[in-house]
């Protein structure tokens, strides 16, 4: 396991059968497949010079305004509904 605030990698043990489907532990920074939400989350972003520099959650109301909020609350957002969950294993093998 190779862990750091942007992503997190897996190899060997059990994925190194492609058969295999991946453990539920695996998933900490996307949720696991099954429980991918159905309803969107609603953002505003705002930028000034093409940076982003404040993103609401329309629903909640809540803001986050630092480059570090922004980061953390858009990975988790995107990691619920599984954005950035690739099998590099599968997807090299399959094409």
């Amino acid at each position: 396991m190779d862990e750091n605030l942007m992503h997190i990698s897996y190899e060997a043990g059990i994925l190194e059968n492609p058969k295999n489907q991946a453990p539920p532990g695996l998933y900490t920074k996307t949720q696991d497949p099954a429980k991918w939400p159905n309803t969107p989350d609603v953002l505003e972003n705002e930028f000034k010079k093409g940076v982003p520099v404040k993103v609401t959650n329309v629903k909640d109301g809540t803001t986050h305004r630092t480059s570090l909020e922004l980061f953390v609350d858009l990975r988790e957002i995107a990691g619920k509904h599984g954005v950035g969950c690739v099998d590099v294993w599968r997807a090299a093998s399959s094409g």
